[in-house]
Formats: C-alpha cells, structure tokens, sequence
C-alpha cells in the first residue's frame, strides 16, 4: 500500500510522511493549497463487515481473524447491552493493518484525480495537495464512500494552507484556514520558523511545569529524566523530520533552559567548556545531556535519507532543505560523509571533532579529567536506574562531586587542607591524593562489602581478606568465594581504589595501570584461583 499509505509495514512511515508534507511546502507553487485530513473517531466507525472481507481476500492465510470479527461484540452499559459491529477491537496487534485495508478504496480514488502534486496517509492522517477546485473534491468523494466504509471526515479538525498568501480564502472553504508558518503534520513543525519556535516553547512549558515536583525528589531521578526523557528524546521526532537545524537561534536557547535547569537540580555552574563535555555522550567522557543544536543535523540528514526511497518513488519536488543540510554538514562537520543512513554513524564525527577539540585544548597534565574521554568504561553509573530499591540511587552530594569530578567542574571553594596543610583547589583534585584522606579506606571497606553482599545474594559463600591462603606466595586478597567460581577454583577479588587526578597517572589510565599491577601480582598463583581484578573510578 505504500508509498500512498505508511502507516502500517514502513519503517519510520511518520517522518516519510512529515518529509513529504515538508517539502511540498518548501516547493512552494502558488496556485496550490495543502489539505489536512482527519475522521471522526475512525478506527471505532470503521465497518468490520468492509474490511475483514477485503483483508481476509488479500491475506487468506490470517483467516483465523473471523473468529475475532465474525461475529458482534457484546459492550455492557449499566444493565443494557449493545451489539456493535462496528471499529477495531482495543489493542489489536492487527488494527492498523485493518484499518489501511478499509480506507484503501478511498486513497486510491483521491490517487485518480488529476493534478494532485502530494497524496499522503499515515493511518487516519492524510495530506494532499494540489490546485483548490482539485482538492475542495475530495471531500465528496469521502462522503460517497461512507455509507460503505463508516467513515466520515472531521472537518473541525481539516486544516487547508494556501501556498500563496496573497490568496484571499473563499466562503465555500469549510475547512480551518491556517497560516503556512504555523503548518504542522503528524506532530512535527514543517511551516516554518513560527511553527518550531512553537514546538520548543511547549516542550519547555511541560519542563518547566515539572521542575516544581522535581524539587521534592533526589537530584539523582530528575537528572534521570531529563536526560533520558524530557530532553533530546522528547523533540527527537521533530529533529529528525523538520529542519530545525535552520534555526540555531531558537536551538541554542532550548539548550540554555535545559542548562539553568541541571545547574538548579546539580547545584553546580558549568563553564562554557564543562557544558560542551557535558553534551557528550557517557561513552564519549560527557554526561549524555545531549544538545539539540549539535543533534539537528545528523538527526534531520539520517532520517531524510531512510525516506529517499519513497520520496523518489513518483515525487519529483526537490529537497531544497536536504541539499542545505549536506552542504552544512560538509561545511562545519566532515568532509567525508558516512555510507549508512543511521544517525549513530552522522553522530559520531562530530563527537570525535568535540572530544579531539578537548584534548588538543586542555593538556592531560592541567586537566585530569580528559582521561575520561578516552575510557572505555566508568560511565556506567550515569546509565542506572535511580532505584533505592535495586541500591541505586544516588545522594544529591554525591551525584554533584561525581558529575563535577567528571566534567571539571568546580567542587568547593578553594581553601587550606586542615590535615596536611596544602592549598584545596576550587576542583577538589587535592582531596584525592592526600595522605590524610579519611574517604579512602572507608570507600575500600564499603566497596568490599557491596561485592560480599552481592555474591551472598546470588547464593556464592564468600569472605573477606582471607588468611593462609598460599604459604608459599603471602597474598591477601580483598576477597574469596568458599565455591568454586570456575574450573574448580573460588573466585578472588581485590578492589583498587585509585587516584585518577594523580601526575604519575594522566598521561595513562589509573584504572587500567592498577589492573597491570594486580595481575602481575597474582601471576605466580594461577592455580589456586580464578581471579578478578576490580576497578571502580
């Protein structure tokens, strides 16, 4: 059924259609108008006695769903009850593919009108376009079928756009006239600059409304959400369907709101270069509070190409916001562009331009946290879920060093250690190496006893600093399993608490420099265990 339907069987069918609406728009012909179409409660109006016949004739191998729409459904209200034999039943893993089944008949006699340059339908959502007198027929044509079909339009709910905006609205239009700039379709904002500032501003509006709640929760659960929810996944559609790349303006101050309302949450201040860090992904050395602006491009230029199979398929308007976005990705981005269409691989030169930007720009030797961007782990705890049940969740203080530690952002303010005498800077990198430290033995023992009470819960006895283990190698592991982990041998575990703002270890990773060490300990002692070497950032 597609290209005139994508709303059943075509991968990302909304985006399709939303680019199709778009660059109808962008072509601008001036004696053209573009109608939004929409049913009155179409999926329950729909008559089953229309659809299951031609779905059953099409695909003869699911008869098996006659003994789901064979027959009248029973809806009980108060003491009566009504047989309907009319609409989709609720949850239908099918119901969409029944439903493009059932109004089939009516696209394809829309289809057979001349001079129609767009014919689009995403389920109950259609798009056309073409000279006034042409499209003010489709109505008819609708109303003719409904006797079959059940189906009717909402013409509350039709929107026409005028391309020509000179063009004065004449009476017989029953439809809402709408300005092109404030055009939307399927959610996404294909006007124009108006309709995304619109788009973004009502994103922001519900974010805002719930920074009140976020107040009574742990810094911990609204960083969660914002940074995997009401962030870039809310308005990621919108990214990728409509050039919002255009408009850096609107884009940057979307990214200055999500940026007041971590410092609020964090209670930290990010400098200009700790945000851009912060921008990155986990994986990358960042926090995974991803920017829009940076997303725009890759987002909008990937899902452009995953439609140019349909949109070359009997659409001949050119892109004109495509070849823009090629041209800004080759200006700013790379010169190279990647083979696939996926956005992961658009992403990632940029990422690598930002994180090759950090180290070039803030030496190893002034700057421990650029370690991070190179790591191949230690980002997991910002992936967890914040659960206090699963052990999870983080203090307010906690989460605020972590983060700040990651991003170089500052901790405290700047005074005189009262255990050594030596000046704490503003980033804390002091409290780390110091001799008198009180956290670090307290860390070692509470690490410890996680992984003790971790192995006990998966029914693996075990105990801590075993005594006698070897009489000819004097090792004292952190820790032993009394079972066998593997190959016969208990599983030893010794836990590295290290510092990562050390000299001796910025030009190398100190994780990865402890977990040397600790093999090269333990090598003389293969067989007498089965060992881990553990190392938490």
């Amino acid at each position: 059924m597609s290209p005139l339907q994508l709303g059943f069987g075509v991968p990302g069918g909304s985006e399709i259609s939303a680019h199709l609406a778009r660059i109808t728009l962008s072509n601008n012909i001036p004696d053209n108008v573009v109608l939004k179409l929409d049913f009155k409660n179409a999926f329950n109006t729909i008559k089953r006695q229309y659809f299951v016949p031609l779905f059953c004739h099409k695909y003869p191998q699911y008869s098996y769903i006659l003994n789901s729409y064979s027959s009248p459904t029973f809806l009980k209200c108060n003491n009566n009850i009504i047989k309907s034999l009319e609409g989709i039943q609720q949850a239908d893993p099918l119901g969409p593919a029944f439903f493009c089944i059932g109004i089939h008949k009516i696209i394809l006699d829309i289809q057979s009108i001349s001079n129609l340059t767009l014919n689009s339908w995403y389920l109950d959502d259609g798009i056309v376009s073409g000279n006034f007198s042409t499209v003010m027929s489709i109505p008819s044509i609708i109303e003719n079928l409904s006797y079959i079909t059940g189906l009717s339009l909402n013409f509350p709910k039709c929107e026409i756009c005028f391309l020509n905006p000179t063009t004065s609205i004449p009476s017989e239009t029953t439809f809402l006239a709408i300005n092109r700039e404030e055009m939307t379709h399927l959610g996404s904002p294909i006007g124009g600059e108006k309709a995304i500032d619109t788009f973004l501003n009502k994103s922001l509006d519900n974010l805002s409304n719930l920074n009140s709640l976020f107040n009574y929760l742990p810094a911990h659960q609204p960083f969660f959400l914002i940074k995997n929810y009401f962030n870039i996944p809310k308005i990621l559609y919108a990214l990728r369907s409509s050039p919002i790349f255009k408009c850096s303006h609107l884009l940057v101050s979307h990214e200055t709101q999500i940026k007041d309302l971590l410092e609020n949450i964090l209670n930290l201040k990010f400098s200009n270069s700790s945000w851009l860090q912060a921008t990155l992904p986990c994986k990358s050395g960042g926090i995974g509070i991803r920017s829009p602006l940076q997303l725009s491009l890759s987002a909008f230029i990937s899902s452009s190409l995953a439609a140019q199979s349909i949109i070359d398929n009997g659409y001949t308007p050119s892109d004109t916001d495509f070849s823009q976005a090629l041209t800004s990705w080759d200006n700013n981005c790379s010169p190279t562009r990647p083979a696939s269409s996926t956005q992961k691989d658009w992403d990632a030169p940029l990422i690598a331009r930002y994180v090759e930007y950090f180290i070039s720009n803030r030496p190893f030797e002034e700057n421990p946290n650029n370690l991070v961007l190179n790591a191949n782990s230690g980002y997991e705890w910002l992936e967890a879920i914040p659960s206090a049940n699963l052990g999870l969740l983080m203090t307010g203080e906690q989460l605020r060093i972590s983060i700040a530690l990651r991003l170089g952002c500052n901790v405290v303010v700047p005074s005189i250690c009262i255990d050594c005498g030596q000046p704490i800077e503003s980033k804390a990198y002091h409290l780390l190496p110091c001799k008198f430290s009180r956290g670090r033995q307290p860390r070692h023992k509470s690490i410890n006893n996680i992984l003790l009470a971790t192995l006990k819960k998966v029914n693996i006895p075990s105990t801590l600093e075993p005594v006698g283990l070897s009489n000819e190698y004097a090792l004292r592991p952190d820790g032993i399993s009394l079972i066998p982990w593997s190959n016969g041998l208990p599983l030893t575990w010794d836990y590295t608490c290290v510092d990562f703002a050390a000299k001796s270890n910025l030009s190398f990773s100190a994780i990865e420099k402890a977990e040397i060490l600790k093999k090269i300990n333990t090598l003389a002692s293969p067989t007498l265990c089965s060992f881990l070497s553990l190392s938490i950032p």
